[in-house]
């Protein structure tokens, strides 16, 4: 069952990169859609090498930068995955719900995990999200924090 997850998980990426791949081939390459492609896979690869730190802030420069780009929704989801990863769920919450409300046919919303559209629920119910993550870290590597038990933390 396991063996069968991973395996799952691994397509629905390779899914993903290929859906964003696709989507930018759509259109002529011109300087400024080179610029916004480079600068969405700057954040995405970041993602990809679970620096997600630099992928969050990548990402929301982007979103700020082309608010009307034909690969928004490929930014929103991937930011949403990226707060998932380091731990912030509201965050990760309010960018899928954003994500899931502004693209409600998009091909994606059938790889998003189950947990991001839980979390997504609950913040648009204004319900009381699942405890954080508590993070710290990672003095081998400060891009990678590594999650710690309530119980570590202080109160």
């Amino acid at each position: 069952m396991i063996f069968i997850k991973l395996h799952h998980k691994k397509a629905i990426h390779y899914i993903a990169v290929l859906t964003m791949l696709a989507s930018l081939l759509i259109s002529p390459a011109y300087a400024y859609e080179m610029e916004e492609a480079n600068a969405f896979f700057e954040g995405f690869l970041a993602y990809q090498h679970r620096i997600y730190s630099s992928s969050i802030s990548k990402l929301e420069v982007w979103l700020k930068e082309y608010p009307d780009s034909s690969i928004r929704d490929l930014a929103l989801y991937w930011l949403a995955q990226s707060y998932y990863q380091a731990g912030n769920q509201r965050e990760a919450a309010r960018n899928i719900s954003l994500f899931l409300r502004e693209y409600p046919e998009n091909p994606l919303i059938a790889i998003v995990d189950r947990d991001l559209k839980d979390l997504a629920h609950a913040y648009e119910n204004g319900d009381k999200l699942p405890a954080e993550a508590f993070l710290k870290k990672n003095p081998a590597n400060p891009e990678k924090p590594v999650r710690e038990t309530a119980d570590d933390q202080p109160l």
